[in-house]
């Protein structure tokens, strides 16, 4: 399937350098471990395994 769909999102520098780290450990770049965790989390919710996160927000 041709990816031609782009998710973005914005993290500070501290975060985007233990992503990056993340990655590195797991022999991928930046995007190939995103797109490995995307597809993951969609795999596993397609299941009915996929664990429920709370948002939460400060008053």
């Amino acid at each position: 399937m041709e990816r031609s769909e782009r998710l973005a999102t914005s993290v500070t520098p501290d975060t985007k350098q233990k992503f990056r780290v993340r990655a590195a450990e797991n022999g991928m770049n930046m995007s190939e471990y995103l797109r490995h965790l995307v597809h993951e989390d969609i795999d596993e919710g397609s299941e009915g395994n996929s664990t429920k996160t709370a948002m939460v927000t400060a008053d």
